[in-house]
């Protein structure tokens, strides 16, 4: 996408010094470094620029950067903007953002140079890094997501919100978004977990609390696949233990395929939903799979359910045998 020609027809030197006159109207190709994110906004922050409303471009660049975080080209746009603007702070941190994400760019030493020329216009330093209520906040973050609350005033995700509220654009968003995620998954993994292996257990509190969780998580933007899959996973097990056999088999169904544990949970869903010929379907196939007691107790369950005895003892002999004894 093309970038900005934001620097004047003078020495680079002199592009920021009092007295210069503004750039002229100009949207160039900067080939040497990223371009801009497919954005709606982007069209805005370059009418505004091309206008020398260079506020009204700080402002549009900005929400860009909201949406794109990790977008090295909309801060080397956002630090040129905000340079004319007379605004060196969010120059500077634009500026250093951008280096940040492409250190190795074609027009890295322009930008540092530039990036020289806005700090002399501070009057005082900048430190490294974001400012201190946004460094507070990002720690907040860390650490619900960390102590498993997510959802909620107290969680997370509410911690998410009160960061991406403050005045300040920066890839430590996008950091601390996908540590959210990242933890999300993961304890979900690990609930999923705890829900089959046989010596532990998954509550109901905890089950609801990350169904509650990815709740929030999917009305803060669209889940990805794997999101989504988890998600539906969680408030399967949620349906599931709550009571809601009918609902955690439609549930389940979808994400079920390709994880054995899953595929259990829909199993017992389907036998208390007595839907009993689909669970056995359902079980007969983990048999074929799985050398797990507990597949073939609730397989002899199921056939017992439909009247058939015989097949039921059956499945019963195949869970007390010894694992590993029917091999060779």
């Amino acid at each position: 996408m093309l970038g900005l020609c934001l620097m004047p027809a003078v020495a680079l030197g002199q592009a920021a010094d009092e007295g210069d006159l503004p750039p002229p109207a100009a949207v160039e190709a900067d080939a040497a470094g990223p371009g801009l994110p497919d954005d709606p906004d982007v069209a805005v922050g370059r009418a505004a620029y091309n206008a020398q409303k260079y506020a009204e471009a700080v402002t549009a660049f900005q929400d860009v950067a909201r949406r794109h975080p990790r977008s090295a080209g909309v801060y080397r746009a956002l630090a040129r903007a905000a340079s004319w603007a007379g605004q060196p702070e969010t120059a500077v941190r634009a500026y250093r953002h951008y280096l940040q994400l492409a250190p190795d760019a074609g027009d890295a030493t322009k930008v540092e140079a530039e990036l020289k020329l806005a700090e002399r216009k501070l009057s005082t330093p900048l430190a490294e890094g974001p400012p201190d209520d946004v460094a507070a906040a990002l720690a907040v973050v860390k650490a619900r997501a960390a102590a498993d609350a997510f959802a909620g005033d107290d969680g997370a995700l509410a911690a998410l919100d009160t960061l991406l509220a403050m005045d300040y654009v920066g890839p430590e968003i996008a950091e601390a978004t996908a540590a959210v995620d990242a933890t999300l998954r993961a304890r979900t993994d690990e609930l999923i977990g705890r829900w089959w292996a046989p010596e532990a257990t998954a509550s109901k509190e905890a089950l609801a609390a990350m169904a509650a969780g990815w709740a929030a998580r999917a009305k803060r933007g669209a889940l990805d696949y794997e999101g989504s899959r988890m998600s539906s996973a969680v408030t399967g097990l949620q349906q599931l233990a709550a009571g809601q056999f009918a609902e955690a088999v439609e549930t389940l169904g979808p994400v079920a395929p390709g994880d054995g544990r899953l595929r259990y949970a829909q199993a017992v869903a389907l036998a208390r939903a007595e839907r009993h010929v689909e669970a056995e379907q359902l079980l007969t196939a983990l048999l074929r799979k799985a050398d797990d007691p507990r597949v073939a107790a609730l397989l002899g369950l199921v056939r017992r359910a439909q009247g058939r005895i015989d097949h039921a003892l059956d499945a019963w002999r195949i869970a007390l045998e010894p694992p590993g004894a029917g091999e060779g």
